[in-house]
């Protein structure tokens, strides 16, 4: 059975810190809107994307609580098996992610937490990955580090904001230039989806999701 420590609760209850430059607009696409910023260390870019949802807070969380759903509408995400349930907030997960060609499969086991947080009206959903060995794979390359945070705001009864912020390196002998290009596409496909899903309803066809 996979354990929680002490050092990655205490990371994951704190916000997302990092040495990197400000925010800047990237693009703007399906009323998604994305920034992105260098972390200087590591050359590797990192993503924020907002967008605005017909659906109550709950009503979101409900969808990310589906974890073994995840994959219908996260960009690029090929399947996600809880590896144990903790509890209704807290889960490991191992995760396999399809990346674009040329890129191989990749494939990571995370930890994820989910906080309300009243005081800000806010929701927050953070995953870490752990490089746990428990669950190995050959077909896939063991992704070194994923740091996401979702953030959810009530704007109206029936709006909320969604912010999807996502860090990652990808691992294997993949040129940062072309990581950087395609690695924004997770969080701007992902929060389309998202908007789709709530604007038509809770029945959407997957198929209809960009994959």
């Amino acid at each position: 059975m996979i354990r929680l420590t002490k050092w990655l609760i205490v990371f994951l209850l704190i916000p997302l810190i990092s040495l990197a430059d400000d925010w800047r607009f990237s693009k703007e696409q399906e009323e998604v809107v994305v920034y992105e910023r260098f972390r200087p260390i590591t050359g590797f870019k990192e993503f924020r994307a907002e967008v605005v949802v017909n659906a109550k807070a709950d009503q979101i969380v409900r969808l990310f609580q589906k974890l073994e759903k995840i994959s219908q509408w996260h960009y690029q995400t090929h399947s996600v098996e809880v590896l144990e349930l903790i509890n209704m907030t807290q889960a490991y997960l191992h995760i396999v992610s399809k990346p674009p060609w040329p890129m191989q499969s990749r494939d990571l086991v995370a930890y994820v937490e989910l906080q309300n947080d009243p005081p800000m009206n806010q929701i927050k959903i953070r995953l870490q990955s752990t490089n746990d060995e428990q669950v190995f794979n050959h077909r896939y390359i063991r992704l070194p580090k994923l740091e996401a945070e979702w953030s959810i705001s009530k704007l109206s009864e029936g709006q909320s904001q969604i912010s999807y912020q996502i860090y990652s390196e990808p691992g294997g002998d993949i040129p940062k230039w072309f990581f950087n290009s395609v690695a924004m596409d997770v969080p701007l496909y992902s929060l389309i989806n998202l908007r789709q899903y709530f604007f038509k309803s809770e029945d959407i066809n997957a198929t209809e999701l960009i994959q």
